[in-house]
């Protein structure tokens, strides 16, 4: 069965503080101002290089894109734009079943929901873009008494890179962003019960989308 794949340092995962509108900035434009993603094949994300890795089956995903201002709006929220110079991608459900991998070991594991923003750097009309994320509102995730944090905001802003695909399917997103900042929920605690399964927190966390289909957003493209 296809997989999600989350290698974990799990201080960041998606979202992105609002930040003021960029008008030079390439704009995501949509048949209509927000929708339901298609998941990509794999999404990994890992606490180290050499970490565990955190796993979670594509079946029962479901990530919701919603075009934004760019402006604050009631701290990290937005108002709805579209089109508009920043795209925020809510992630509801990781999957149905998820796990922690630990030397070829597989280990229960729950991840909360989270929000995660992106934004077009650099005025760009090319049909192929880079962006950059940023983590919104915090995302947990937790097996065998380990807790791990990946806090939103400083320092999970502005991470790159996400690459921006226009196609007739939609807009394609894929991601490589390294150097996400993770924590213990509970350091006095979870060491000891987080060192055993080989996760670590620190910066080293990467979010990477792997397979043969990316996350699509149909009917977005880039203006």
């Amino acid at each position: 069965m296809p997989k999600v794949k989350i290698l974990i340092t799990l201080a960041g995962v998606l979202c992105m503080v609002g930040v003021s509108a960029a008008p030079a900035n390439a704009w995501f434009q949509g048949k209509t101002a927000e929708g339901q993603a298609i998941p990509p094949t794999l999404v990994s994300f890992s606490f180290s290089p050499a970490g565990a890795s955190f796993t979670c089956e594509k079946e029962g995903a479901e990530i919701h894109w919603r075009i934004q201002s760019g402006t604050k709006l009631n701290g990290s929220k937005q108002l709805t734009q579209n089109p508009g110079p920043h795209q925020e991608l809510n992630i509801a459900k990781w999957g149905n079943k998820c796990f922690v991998t630990v030397a070829g070991l597989q280990t229960a594991a729950t991840v909360t929901p989270c929000q995660l923003q992106i934004e077009q750097p650099t005025k760009s009309t090319a049909v192929n873009q880079t962006a950059v994320g940023s983590v919104v509102s915090e995302c947990n995730i937790k097996a065998l008494g380990c807790s791990i944090k990946a806090p939103a905001q400083k320092p999970n802003e502005r991470l790159g890179k996400a690459g921006l695909e226009a196609s007739a399917e939609g807009l394609k997103v894929t991601a490589s962003v390294a150097g996400i900042t993770t924590e213990f929920e509970n350091p006095k605690t979870e060491t000891t019960k987080c060192n055993k399964l080989g996760i670590k927190p620190g910066k080293e966390g990467q979010y990477v989308t792997e397979g043969a289909q990316t996350l699509i957003e149909e009917g977005v493209s880039l203006v």
